[in-house]
């Protein structure tokens, strides 16, 4: 990248922490070029980032909702003004749309990094479900569309279908080198809370079970563990299988320590559902709804 030294504004989407944790190895190497990364994240980024000691800006992150358009619009206002300050030399955003389409209504050259956009951006298998397809391309494009660049992050190898964009699986984090063992429990997961029913259904089938998630969400006998990296990462490596939501980093992760996964989401999570109907297609884990489809 030229403009040794510059001005990088990177965004970091706040739902779930798989957007920050792809973008620490990212950060450290932008910094290590000799730029200065003003990284703004929302929700459950902030903690992963700050841990990670980027210290970001803390912006508010466009949830799925009714009030989604509004909030996108009051932020595509605020990152215009945040962005006229800054003057970086690129906008990179990870999930997080308004900066993106703030950049470019001034001009700023875009990275857009995304796990969903290979539902829009890559050759992909027949058989998928179109519903589902069709609600996240149309997901993608609003934290995607163009930018001058696309970088998808995917569990799995794909080919783009276009020349603007690149692939790539996240690298494995160092907190997840060392022995890989299998020592008799489930390592539980789920982003949303959600998972109640499951865990008690491991749990009842004689499983230790380890989940890292809200006390109101997890069932009695079952271990559960305060977030942290750190900790996470050592159950993931030593876990006999992850029972969790159906997240690309999550997917990521479990893979490339050869970890077998059963991904379960909402029958209406467009994104888990296609990311789980890839992962059975691939024969390294199963996938499965938590409700019944209408």
């Amino acid at each position: 990248m030229s403009g040794s030294g510059a001005v990088i504004a990177y965004y970091v989407h706040g739902r779930g922490r798989g957007h920050a944790t792809r973008s620490i190895p990212c950060i450290a190497a932008l910094q290590g070029a000799g730029h200065r990364v003003v990284v703004h994240a929302g929700r459950d980024a902030l903690g992963v980032l700050n841990a990670a000691g980027h210290a970001p800006v803390e912006v508010a992150s466009v949830m799925p909702g009714a009030s989604s358009l509004l909030k996108m619009g009051q932020r595509l206002v605020q990152e215009r003004q945040r962005l006229k300050g800054l003057a970086p030399l690129v906008v990179v955003t990870d999930g997080d749309g308004p900066p993106l389409h703030a950049a470019r209504t001034l001009g700023i050259p875009t990275v857009a990094v995304g796990h969903g956009a290979v539902f829009r951006y890559c050759e992909l298998p027949a058989g998928l479900p179109k519903q589902s397809l069709r609600v996240e391309r149309l997901n993608v494009a609003s934290a995607t569309a163009g930018a001058d660049r696309v970088a998808v992050a995917h569990f799995l190898p794909a080919t783009p279908a276009q020349d603007h964009v690149r692939v790539g699986r996240p690298d494995l984090a160092p907190e997840l080198a060392g022995p890989v063992t299998r020592e008799g429990f489930l390592l539980a997961y789920f982003r949303d809370g959600n998972g109640a029913d499951a865990l008690a259904s491991a749990v009842a089938q004689g499983w230790r079970v380890v989940c890292f998630g809200r006390s109101d969400t997890v069932p009695e006998g079952v271990e559960r563990r305060e977030p942290s990296r750190a900790d996470f990462a050592d159950h993931l490596r030593r876990c006999d299988g992850v029972l969790g939501s159906a997240g690309s980093n999550l997917l990521a992760e479990s893979i490339l320590l050869g970890k077998p996964m059963l991904a379960l989401h909402k029958a209406r999570d467009h994104e888990q559902r296609l990311n789980a109907a890839l992962l059975t297609r691939a024969g390294v884990g199963e996938g499965a709804t938590l409700d019944p489809l209408p």
